[in-house]
């Protein structure tokens, strides 16, 4: 037991420093050029904290408690129960093990930093930062139980895993993996999320963001159970799949990948959503934008239970694959679908015009409707491929065409013109009113109505 009124300064150049209790009325130092430091509890009253040994470990058995600032520096491995300061707090190693049980820093603008210089993991049980926190280590894993942050928090590890249960910063949260998984439970940033993953896939439970929330992937699978944006929802994937099971935002939903599947059960965004794939396959239960929903895959199939555009238009696209819309498409404006290799829809309702297009292979629509005045419906098939139309009603003119394949259409209406047109195949017509023409042609086949 040791007690100074004012500063306390307990060194050695070569050795072991054992503290039981010490405590200083000013600043409390404990320095060891090479050895070990063991503390049971330290406190600096109104003053500074320095732990420190050039070479060797550090071990806070119970507390190290500083009004002001507080430093704890080793090289081979630092391991502490409690650590409480009133400014900041620095905790540094070059190689070993970081294990902290509590840290905390009390007064306004006071950061909490934890760092490996060169290789080794940190686990933190509870940290608490009153601005920000960052925890870094250039090779090791992060395992952080209880975060938080009144400002920013900042994790990163070059060459290992980053774990999260939970945390909540009352700014920005930026996370980083060079190589290795991301996972967290809940992650709550007050203003914008960054997340990105040179190599390892990312998995959270629930994330959530005031403002921009931005995931980026390049090489691994994002799995996310529900993410909120109040702004910008962006995600990005160079290869590998995402699954969303909810995700909102405020303003866009931007979600991208150059190989890869997407796999989305829900999804809201107050003005566009985006959906896009280089290379893969991409499955919606439900979809609903404010405005636009574009879905686009460049090879890969395509399938939709709902999706919404509330006051915008619809485009899903495959340039190599088939779509299915198994329940309804729905745009307040114009409505695009294409495909290369078939197209299969119970519903697609389109204010103003709607085109279905394919190249090879049966377009098979239950129903098609467009509202406006001037709105028109045209499905085509451009190379080859049947047209089978339960029900098409189009505002003004519907036309329904393919070079190759037959036509039937069970109930078609039209405020204004129709036009079959098949140039090898059966046109085969059930119930037709139009508002003013109709032409039914074939190259070469029958026409039956």
């Amino acid at each position: 037991s040791a007690a100074a009124g004012n500063d306390m300064t307990i060194s050695a150049g070569t050795g072991n420093i054992a503290i039981t209790d010490a405590v200083a009325g000013n600043d409390l130092t404990v320095n060891t050029g090479a050895g070990n430091i063991t503390l049971a509890r330290g406190t600096a009253s109104n003053g500074d904290s320095l732990l420190k040994t050039s070479a060797g470990t550090i071990v806070i058995s119970d507390k190290l408690k500083s009004a002001l600032t507080t430093i704890v520096e080793a090289t081979l491995g630092i391991t502490a129960r409690n650590i409480e300061s009133g400014d900041k707090t620095r905790v540094k190693n070059v190689n070993g093990l970081i294990d902290i049980e509590n840290i905390l820093t009390t007064k306004v603008g006071a950061d909490i930093e934890v760092t490996n210089t060169v290789s080794g993991g940190i686990d933190i049980t509870d940290a608490n930062a009153a601005r920000d926190l960052l925890v870094s280590t250039p090779n090791g894993s992060i395992n952080l139980a209880t975060g938080r942050s009144g400002s920013s928090t900042n994790l990163n590890s070059g060459l290992g895993d980053v774990t999260l249960t939970t945390l909540n910063a009352g700014a920005n949260v930026d996370i980083a993996a060079g190589k290795g998984a991301i996972t967290g439970a809940t992650i709550n940033a007050g203003q914008n999320m960054t997340i990105t993953d040179g190599e390892g896939n990312i998995s959270l439970t629930s994330v959530t963001a005031g403002n921009d929330m931005t995931l980026t992937a390049v090489n691994g699978d994002t799995t996310i159970n529900n993410a909120v944006a109040g702004h910008d929802l962006t995600m990005t994937t160079t290869v590998g799949n995402t699954t969303i099971s909810s995700a909102e935002a405020g303003n866009n939903i931007a979600m991208t990948s150059v190989t890869g599947n997407h796999t989305i059960v829900s999804a809201a965004a107050a003005n566009d959503m985006t959906i896009s794939a280089g290379t893969g396959n991409i499955a919606i239960a439900d979809a609903v934008a404010g405005n636009d929903l574009t879905v686009n895959t460049d090879a890969g199939n395509f399938t939709l239970a709902r999706g919404t555009a509330s006051n915008g238009d619809s485009l899903v696209k495959t340039s190599a694959g088939t779509i299915v819309i198994s329940d309804k498409l729905k745009s307040a404006l114009t409505t695009i679908v294409e495909a290369t290799l078939g197209i299969t829809a119970q519903n697609i309702e389109s204010g103003d015009r709607a085109t279905v297009s394919n190249v090879n292979g049966l377009i098979d629509i239950e129903n098609i409707l467009t509202t406006k005045a001037g709105a028109d419906i045209a499905v085509t098939n451009t190379v080859s491929g049947d047209i089978d139309l339960t029900n098409a009603e189009a505002a003004r003119d519907l036309l329904v065409s393919t070079p190759n394949g037959s036509i039937n259409l069970v109930t078609g209406r039209s405020g204004s013109s129709t036009n079959i047109n098949s140039g090898l195949g059966d046109v085969t017509v059930t119930t037709l009113n139009a508002g003013t023409d109709v032409a039914v042609t074939t190259g070469k086949g029958a026409i039956s109505g």
